[in-house]
């Protein structure tokens, strides 16, 4: 596993399987049990909303070039 972003109590890791690659969420689940998401951007809505615009294309600009 690889750590990707550690921020305000939630961290998001990167975990290499045989299938892919699947992203947990540590912090989501007050639990303590982490969170799957299938993409890294996914990972950024649920462990840090604030910064998930890095996923997102600008308005400005067409689909694919954001």
């Amino acid at each position: 596993m690889k750590l990707i972003r550690d921020i305000a109590g939630k961290q998001i890791w990167e975990l290499q399987e045989s299938y892919g690659t699947t992203y947990l969420v540590y912090g989501y689940y007050e639990s303590g049990d982490p969170k799957e998401c299938s993409s890294l951007s996914m990972a950024y809505e649920y462990g840090a909303p604030e910064l998930s615009r890095e996923f997102q294309p600008d308005a400005d600009q067409p689909p694919g070039l954001g």
